[in-house]
């Protein structure tokens, strides 16, 4: 009949890059409907003008000048075209959005909650959800079973591989035939057990931990690495390594914080070996790092919620003492502790139904702002650090093109005599702090 066929791919994928392109789940209420319509419309129209400018363009790489000609009809017709899928999608959106409204005043009075994913209302528990997401079985979701497949490069192990030093290889628990997945798995796993911060009082473990993050530096650097093995620690000694501490706080983040924002996609992905994730592995591990952090803060809140709101004060003003004595703590909390009033607002906002949710939809609005201006800053940042560098590598006499940014700024914070290159390097330090902690509010936040 010239519909298309039950589970047919090619139907599935218009559905899904339609559903992706507009919003047509269905609105909790008349102001979803309405943030619908908005977007909807502005979707059809950015669209449509895209498409104008894009298709005459690859058009022309294609085929030349007929292919130029065809590319501007096909961007014609989208112009016209998708600016009215976008308002009778909108206002098809704004009509449900309207039918769906005394629905949810009723839902909200018997305290049942919106769930986004499946666009209706639920009465949630989240007891109940968290034995559902902790009881799943995380080998089926990577696909590895039970059986000897181990993956990540394991079977070269049995190979020989001759080099000059194996003492960092040692330091990691790793043969030198070890893969790059085998390499950080061992090092997360090793770094977590001997942080500082587990063991304040254990200068022996704070030695290891120093001698593992140097090891890691290295054999995690491919051109290192190749020093490494041809000449051993020799082949190094003008390299210079970041504070073992100071690169896991770097990369991974502050373990103190982990009841806060949960386990971080990175450090997950740094205790896999291999690079075979699925993306039903990923979306379950960030729905157990959301849960788990539920669990956390509800058990953390309980003094509050009894009314023991003295006892709750004391145990806050320690913890943030705490926090901010950690690794980058003070900007690490100014950012969650923005990014959890946030989210407060907006939660508020949407149980507001006197106003159909509409001071949750701008606190929405203002915190992606806030998102994009903070990308903005870090772009800035960005630019900043590289002018930088360039100036600090033309004051020493190298070709930035020759040099890294990296390479510019250690060479010139080892010569500290030649004071032309000392602001400019200084001005770069200066702009990589400023990204990383543009960068961190950003992913925060979102």
């Amino acid at each position: 009949n010239g519909a298309p066929a039950e589970g047919d791919p090619v139907a599935d994928e218009q559905r899904f890059e339609l559903g992706e392109l507009f919003a047509l789940k269905r609105p909790k209420n008349a102001v979803s409907g309405t943030v619908h319509l908005v977007r909807n419309v502005l979707t059809g129209v950015v669209v449509g003008v895209s498409s104008l400018v894009v298709a005459p363009i690859m058009g022309a790489q294609e085929d030349g000048a007929r292919g130029f000609v065809t590319g501007l009809g096909k961007g014609i017709a989208m112009l016209v075209v998708m600016p009215v899928a976008g308002a009778l999608a909108g206002v098809a959106q704004f009509g449900r959005g309207i039918v769906e409204t005394p629905k949810a005043v009723t839902a909200k009075s018997k305290g049942m909650q919106w769930d986004r994913d499946a666009a209706n209302w639920v009465y949630y528990n989240l007891a109940e959800e968290s034995t559902k997401v902790l009881g799943v079985d995380e080998k089926e979701l990577l696909g590895k079973g039970g059986g000897s497949a181990s993956g990540g490069g394991r079977g070269k192990q049995s190979e020989k591989k001759k080099v000059a030093d194996t003492a960092f290889y040692d330091i990691l628990g790793v043969e030198p035939t070890a893969s790059a997945g085998e390499i950080k798995k061992a090092y997360f796993t090793q770094a977590r057990r001997l942080h500082p911060d587990k063991n304040p009082n254990n200068p022996e473990a704070k030695e290891k931990f120093q001698s593992l993050g140097e090891a890691y530096q290295v054999l995690s650097n491919e051109d290192l690495r190749i020093k490494y093995d041809a000449k051993g620690k020799e082949a190094l000694q003008d390299t210079n390594l970041l504070d073992s501490a100071t690169f896991f706080s770097v990369v991974f983040g502050s373990e103190a914080f982990d009841e806060f924002v949960g386990e971080l996609q990175l450090a997950m992905l740094m205790q896999q070996e291999g690079d075979d994730i699925s993306a039903a592995f990923m979306e379950h591990r960030q729905l157990k790092r959301e849960v788990t952090c539920a669990l956390k803060l509800a058990k953390l809140l309980e003094p509050y919620v009894e009314g023991r709101e003295e006892e709750f004060a004391k145990f806050a003003e320690s913890k943030a003492a705490e926090l901010s004595a950690s690794a980058f703590g003070q900007a690490l909390l100014l950012v969650i502790s923005g990014v959890y009033l946030a989210k407060a607002d907006q939660f508020l906002g949407f149980q507001n139904m006197k106003e159909l949710g509409m001071r949750g939809h701008v606190a929405s609005w203002q915190q992606k702002a806030h998102i994009a201006n903070t990308r903005v800053r870090a772009a800035r940042s960005m630019f900043r650090a590289f002018m930088a560098s360039r100036q600090a590598a033309k004051d020493e006499g190298f070709e930035p093109s020759d040099a890294g940014a990296a390479h510019v700024l250690r060479e010139t914070a080892s010569k500290p005599k030649r004071n032309k290159a000392a602001k400019p390097a200084a001005n770069a330090f200066e702009a990589a702090a400023a990204v990383v902690e543009a960068a961190g509010g950003a992913a925060a936040g979102e």
